[in-house]
């Protein structure tokens, strides 16, 4: 009825139809003409204005450049629910046209479309019809209005957001008078409220999204599209360049898929994980949507985890637990899709991306994923799976062996079978040993778990075993950081995100901060090396230590001489005692070589960590501990191979070594004595280059095999005696009192822990 009326008024002409110019005189006519009908500014701002805003649009003046808005306004006596809701059908929980306009339906036809240029000021046309009918102008506020926030309000609070405040401070600024005007405007004449309520921050969110270029009135995944679409309006070219791989949900068979990786990420990839270790392994509940993020990790020469690549993508229709909502062919496709990724860049200079070892949990689609991507990986469990596996297990390398180990021991169990004292003992023992056989001795699934695949994956990184991961502590450390500090810091109360505010948050804001902290952390290390070289005399600061006797010393490259040290002969003795020091072929013509398996490392295993040592017969020696690099004199290592010469010269291997210097000053003279010779003696290792020592399988690069004949070396562990004798011990107490106290000098212990 009142669109008819509506019509009919602008057909016969019965509107007002008005344009005006720029000019003073025509702008002052407008004016007067919107004032007179309360359509000026102040009155629309009054809470009593009978005018609502109803559509407006806003665009730019090609001829003159200028912003220009055209506004709808209509009477809100003139605007029924009723049949507006009848159209629409938007009916929720009964109700069938609750009436919220502060004032009752009348069907006034009075509105106004009034079209200005914002900046300056400018009326260009009005149209419409600005009188009220008789029942509206007698009608009162029958209903509470509308009360919108004062725009000092939201812009403190989008502030907040931006910086990441968790709690808004309106209840405080409220209080305290704090917000524009509040104090200043008599509360009879106010037309704004300054108190947040819970209906306000769906607004204020969606302002905040906004401003970030997140509209999330939108469906997530038209976002994700527009973003990575070139010809879209709000593509990206920032996100896009981050996202390797995008497929859209199509179809219900179709999965959502979205594979990141920075440029950061891309340099990690290779630097980190080819022919290295690589950590795999997926999560759920990083956001409202039922879609798995599966994390690609790698350890850095400190040990950190590095996120290289993150794969996220939906479960697919009706599947009701999203966290097996994979196999075996979809994890196939994302590591396929990466590796050819990675391959085919710049940064692959021709080279086919594939880690050599992977470590995962006991999912068999992940690991037949990375089987069928790379088939000569070496796939290794997470300790963390294999708690209730034996340790003479876990440390087997024999399959052969693990298995008439399982044997034996089920044998014995079932001898005892029928011990009343101990049968249920029994029955539960054999249940264990059933479920080792079924499950865990598989000869795959043993070679991952046992010593013989970390052998394994140590021979080929060429690296110790210790540096074999054991675990994907890395990467769940990093699954924790990412739920409970990054994504709570933009979630709303604890409400998971949606995808693409998920999406645009990783890309713009987590993975920068991580890999910023990875640069700052490593502009650190290296500012602390540099920071105090001057003051150390070069190089790297030496930390100084008590030697006994010979107060303080610092040197850029360590002599060893050998002073009375009860404490590190005991030490020494006690290596030899464990089959620790290991006598090897020497590459210099006047030299005896060994190695020295670290304190906690297994000499068994064959790639396994140890000190290098060298002895000069004319009196010098090194050694690659830290103790020794640090302090100079001899460590337990030197001590050990010392004891180990003097036996060999004792039996008679050896005619002549040499004398070993006692002091400091007798180890610079066979030093200096050395400088003029033909072939010097091996130098000791720099630590500024490796601050840690070197614990490496193979010789660091100062011993490097020369073309002379060299000294017979013992060929075999069992030459070096498990007791020293009283002839033995004789000899290595030459020159010193046995009766004498021992220095207070460190013991190196802690600092073999240190490296491992």
């Amino acid at each position: 009825m009142q669109a008819q009326q509506i019509e009919t008024r602008h057909r016969e002409g019965l509107v007002i139809r008005q344009t005006f110019t720029s000019s003073p005189s025509s702008q002052a006519s407008a004016n007067a003409l919107l004032s007179q009908n309360k359509l000026d500014l102040p009155s629309l701002e009054q809470l009593e204005s009978r005018w609502m805003t109803v559509w407006s649009s806003t665009w730019r003046s090609k001829k003159s450049q200028i912003d220009v808005k055209r506004l709808l306004l209509q009477c809100k006596c003139g605007y029924n629910n009723k049949a507006r809701r009848d159209a629409t059908c938007q009916y929720t929980n009964g109700d069938t046209g609750k009436r919220h306009a502060p004032y009752d339906f009348t069907g006034c036809l009075a509105h106004a479309d009034i079209t200005y240029e914002k900046e300056p000021l400018s009326i260009r046309r009005i149209v419409g019809i600005l009188e009220h009918n008789q029942e509206c102008q007698l009608s009162v506020m029958t209903r509470m209005p509308s009360i919108p926030l004062h725009p000092h309000v939201i812009e403190v609070a989008l502030a907040q957001l931006r910086e990441g405040a968790r709690h808004m401070r309106n209840l405080e600024m409220y209080h305290q008078m704090a917000y524009r005007q509040q104090s200043s405007t008599h509360p009879d004449q106010a037309n704004f409220r300054y108190n947040i309520q819970r209906s306000d921050l769906y607004r204020i969110y969606t302002r905040h999204h906004q401003s970030q270029g997140i509209d999330i009135k939108k469906r997530p995944e038209d976002n994700v599209h527009g973003w990575m679409n070139p010809d879209s309006p709000h593509f990206s070219k920032e996100i896009a360049d981050c996202i390797f791989h995008y497929s859209a949900r199509a179809t219900r068979g179709d999965r959502f898929e979205i594979f990141i990786s920075t440029k950061d990420m891309e340099d990690a990839a290779w630097s980190y994980v080819h022919e290295s270790q690589l950590i795999l392994d997926g999560t759920f509940g990083v956001c409202s949507s039922r879609l798995l993020l599966w994390i690609a990790m790698g350890v850095d020469p400190q040990r950190k985890g590095i996120p290289v690549a993150l794969f996220l993508f939906s479960a697919p229709s009706g599947t009701l637990a999203t966290h097996a909502g994979y196999d075996i062919a979809v994890l196939t496709h994302i590591l396929s899709t990466w590796k050819n990724w990675l391959s085919s860049r710049k940064s692959a200079n021709n080279r086919i991306f594939a880690p050599c070892v992977a470590i995962t949990d006991t999912d068999t689609k992940e690991r037949g994923a990375l089987i069928a991507t790379w088939p000569s990986i070496i796939l290794l469990l997470c300790r963390f799976h294999t708690l209730t596996i034996p340790t003479r297990l876990l440390a087997g390398t024999s399959y052969q062996g693990a298995l008439v180990l399982i044997d034996t021991e089920r044998r014995y169990l079932e001898s005892l079978v029928n011990d009343e004292a101990s049968k249920q003992c029994v029955k539960g023992g054999i249940a264990f040993i059933t479920y080792l056989s079924n499950f865990w001795m598989q000869e795959d699934l043993w070679r991952s778990w046992s010593g013989y695949g970390r052998n394994q994956a140590a021979s080929r990184l060429g690296i110790p075993i210790e540096g074999v991961l054991p675990t994907t502590n890395h990467l769940e450390a990093f699954n924790r950081v990412i739920k409970k500090k990054h994504l709570s810091y933009w979630q709303h109360s604890g409400y998971r995100l949606r995808f693409d505010v998920l999406i645009f948050h990783i890309v713009r804001h987590i993975l920068p901060f991580v890999f910023a902290q990875v640069r700052q952390r490593d502009q650190e290390s290296a500012w602390r090396v540099t920071r105090f070289a001057a003051a150390a005399g070069g190089g790297t600061l030496l930390p100084r230590k008590h030697a006994s006797g010979d107060g303080l010393i610092q040197a850029s490259e360590p002599l060893a001489w050998y002073e009375k040290d009860t404490r590190r002969e005991a030490m020494a003795i006690g290596i030899l005692q464990e089959r620790r020091l290991l006598p090897i072929a020497s590459g210099h013509p006047s030299e005896l070589w060994a190695t020295c398996a670290t304190s906690l490392s297994n000499p068994i295993f064959q790639f396994h960590e140890r000190y290098w040592l060298t002895y000069n017969i004319k009196g010098t020696g090194t050694c690659t501990c830290l103790d020794w690099l640090q302090r100079g004199g001899a460590c337990k290592h030197l001590r050990a191979f010392r004891l180990h010469i003097l036996h060999r010269v004792h039996i008679g291997q050896l005619s002549s070594v040499g004398d070993f210097p006692l002091s400091l000053l007798e180890a610079q003279d066979k030093r200096a004595s050395l400088e003029q010779e033909m072939n010097p003696p091996t130098v000791p290792i720099l630590l500024h280059i490796y601050p840690n020592g070197y614990t490496k399988p193979i010789p660091p690069p100062t011993m490097v095999p020369s073309a002379f004949p060299e000294i017979p070396p013992v060929k075999e562990m069992t030459d070096v005696p498990t007791l020293i004798d009283m002839e033995l011990e004789n000899a290595v107490h030459m020159g010193l009192n046995s009766d004498d106290e021992g220095s207070d000098s460190g013991d190196d212990s802690d600092q073999d822990r240190s490296l491992v």
